[in-house]
């Protein structure tokens, strides 16, 4: 690498952890806002703190763990990623219906 990419590819990158920084502390910033001053009730508070909750998964994934399609080796991490999500989601949705299912056939 020559020294004007390490001194400019650094600078880029500290830009990207303040900006990344600035936007969580925003979103952490608004959803508790939104909770604290009961803005929102009920669904539309859920689907609210829903969208804080993937905005903020998205900047951390952008801005901190940088994965992004631009190598081969990040490509692989995207997918990695995405499989662990879907690992997360069938889990989390399948202990859902399992409690619901049992709860369901306890009370009837």
């Amino acid at each position: 690498m020559s020294e004007h990419c390490e001194k400019t590819c650094g600078r880029k990158l500290l830009t990207s952890y303040i900006w990344g920084f600035i936007l969580s502390v925003v979103l952490v910033l608004g959803a508790y806002f939104i909770v604290d001053q009961s803005l929102l009730s009920g669904k539309a508070l859920y689907v609210a703190l829903g969208v804080f909750l993937v905005l903020q998964m998205l900047i951390q994934v952008l801005f901190f763990l940088r994965l992004n399609m631009a190598t081969e080796d990040s490509r692989w991490n995207l997918i990695v990623l995405l499989f662990t999500l879907l690992i997360i989601f069938v889990v989390v949705s399948g202990s859902l219906w399992i409690m619901y299912e049992l709860n369901y056939n306890m009370v009837n």
